[in-house]
């Protein structure tokens, strides 16, 4: 199936073309404020700024920003005041003057509280919508066409394109192909039910998810069952071909492989290749067959292959040589093919992780967030009078937080800290934690140890006194951050917990994950090359992994530390300069 979702239609809105907002702009607000004859100087003075700086914050030119609170309140809500350089009390000020400013332009100058007022036409068609799900998605559309001047009968493609190209480049909605298909899936639904709706039907872009592929079931049964093995085989403790003990492999782990392998059949029946093609393991492996399928995900994702595609065809080559079904040339060329992929894996952080680092890096957010925990301990503390549950879940996210300023561990490690086996006293009862995970409870087989300082374990102390309790089913649970029953807290709830707290408080988004990084960004910033005590602290089997992963960091603070250098020589040549 093609992707729609950059596809021009006919009689769409070429690329680059203006954009003409058809209700009240931002400029038009700053106009009509500025030549208000009633309202005060001061009035006249910090409205326009805040108008002006908050299309700078939604990085939208003012002509293109409606005059509407409810066309901004929600990507402003968005904004974090961290990212764009200001203090949280700015950017409030800023948003109550702008929403001043709208309401102000709503009374005086009749703004609809939302988009322009309907036709006549449009507005007996908007009758005889259903008010749910229909009205609310057509609406939008009904009321472009009314400030278009564009008849209800004349609605089609051309229209459509239009509507959804104004909407992209006034809007923060998404107007991409789902969007397209949501429109024109309840448009046709009304053409086909509705006595009165214009009949012409609109063009809906099929869905990826509607793609008809065979399902698991219909796959030759040798092919399935040897899939089913290899899997089962994960799940004991097995030797690789040099006589290494490999212990069972996690769920997760197995999970991820059956789905790797799924959506590589997937793929194969996508690009044509035929069941009998694919009647064993042996045949599905076959470089013959598996090329042309690592060959489509390659095109797929561009100029270089994917970290998914590298990865299938590690698999590929793991999963031919556990099962021995193919012969030694066979395999030895399989085995070229990953090599040639490898020459693609990035090393060092992926862009995403790199950004982040940087802009936390680069503002007082390191400190904040050692502060954090002493904030939500805080909140628990006002919390625990009217509300147990909310002022324990403030506690723990203080506690795990807290825990991860100093020891930055796997999401894993940290959702399953148990105590008396993880957290420990090993001086005594009055003596500081220390916090070790045995190698068989770590992901790579290293083992963990932290000391803890005594002011975050009278942290985890209070948590454990005084907030735990309201938690725990029975008194045996010995998770520091116990779940439902006798269960752990679900990983992906902990760490869904600790990254909205983070964001809504120093303003950047740091996942559980992130912790590592930014721990390592630390230490090579301070002590460039360490890579040594990175790998200590992170828990890596060796350096090489440590370097392959962070060495995007070292070239970032090496630009750094030049750009400080040739900014000391221009003052010392400017000093120079003074004193001739």
């Amino acid at each position: 199936m093609s992707d729609l979702s950059g596809m021009t239609l006919p009689g769409a809105v070429p690329a680059g073309r203006e954009i003409a907002l058809h209700e009240p702009s931002f400029e038009e607000a700053i106009a009509a404020i500025v030549a208000d004859p009633d309202l005060p100087a001061d009035v006249k003075n910090h409205w326009p700024c805040s108008l002006r700086r908050l299309a700078t914050f939604l990085d939208r030119p003012i002509a293109l920003v409606p005059a509407r609170w409810t066309a901004v309140h929600i990507p402003a809500s968005r904004l974090k005041p961290t990212r764009l350089g200001v203090t949280q009390k700015t950017l409030a000020n800023h948003l109550s003057n702008v929403r001043a400013a709208l309401a102000w332009m709503r009374q005086e100058k009749s703004v609809p509280a939302r988009g322009m007022r309907l036709s006549r036409d449009w507005e007996a068609l908007r009758d005889v919508c259903p008010k749910l799900p229909h009205r609310t998605r057509l609406l939008p559309l009904m009321r472009f066409c009314s400030a278009r001047n564009i008849a209800v009968s004349a609605v089609d493609e051309a229209v459509i394109d239009s509507f959804l190209d104004y909407r992209r480049c006034t809007t923060s909605l998404a107007a991409d192909a789902a969007a397209r298909r949501s429109l024109a899936r309840h448009w046709n639904d009304l053409a086909r039910t509705v006595p009165g709706w214009p009949s012409k039907l609109l063009f809906e872009p099929p869905s990826r998810k509607a793609e008809a592929f065979p399902p698991w079931e219909a796959y030759p049964i040798g092919l399935r069952y040897e899939i089913e093995a290899y899997l089962e085989s994960l799940t004991r403790v097995r030797r690789t071909a040099k006589g290494k003990r490999v212990p069972p492999a996690r769920a997760t782990t197995i999970r991820g492989r059956r789905a790797m392998l799924e959506a590589a059949l997937r793929m194969a029946t996508r690009i044509g290749i035929g069941m009998e093609e694919l009647g064993s393991l042996s045949a599905f492996l076959n470089p013959a067959v598996s090329r042309q399928v690592l060959d489509a995900y390659w095109a797929k994702s561009g100029e270089e292959p994917s970290i998914f595609t590298i990865d299938l065809v590690n698999l590929f080559v793991n999963l031919a040589r556990s099962s021995k079904c193919l012969p030694a040339d066979k395999l030895e060329e399989l085995d070229d093919i990953r090599a040639d992929l490898e020459h693609y894996r990035p090393e060092g952080m992926t862009d995403k992780n790199l950004a982040a680092i940087r802009t936390f890096m680069q503002s007082d957010a390191w400190r904040e967030l050692h502060h954090l925990p002493e904030v939500l301990m805080e909140e628990a503390v006002e919390a625990s009078y009217s509300s147990p549950i909310k002022a324990a879940v403030r506690a723990q996210m203080a506690v795990a937080i807290a825990i991860l300023n100093v020891a930055p561990i796997r999401r894993r490690n940290l959702g399953t800290i148990r105590l008396k086996h993880n957290l420990i006293r090993t001086g005594g009862p009055q003596t500081p934690y220390r916090l070790v995970f045995p190698n068989y409870d770590v992901k790579n087989r290293v083992k963990l140890d932290f000391p803890l300082d005594a002011e975050l374990t009278a942290l985890i102390d209070d948590h454990l006194s005084n907030y735990r309790p309201a938690l725990i089913d029975c008194a045996e649970d010995l998770w520091l951050f116990p779940g439902a029953g006798k269960s752990h807290k679900l990983l992906t709830t902990l760490s869904d917990q600790i990254t909205p707290f983070i964001e809504k408080r120093i303003g950047l988004r740091l996942t559980v994950h992130q912790f590592r990084h930014v721990s390592a960004a630390i230490i090579l910033k301070h002590q460039p090359g360490n890579y040594e005590l990175v790998r200590l602290l992170l828990g890596h089997r060796t350096v090489q992994v440590t370097i392959r992963n962070y060495i995007g960091l070292e070239s970032t603070h090496a630009s750094e530390v030049y750009g400080d250098l040739v900014q000391t020589l221009r003052q010392q040549r400017a000093g120079q300069g003074d004193d001739d």
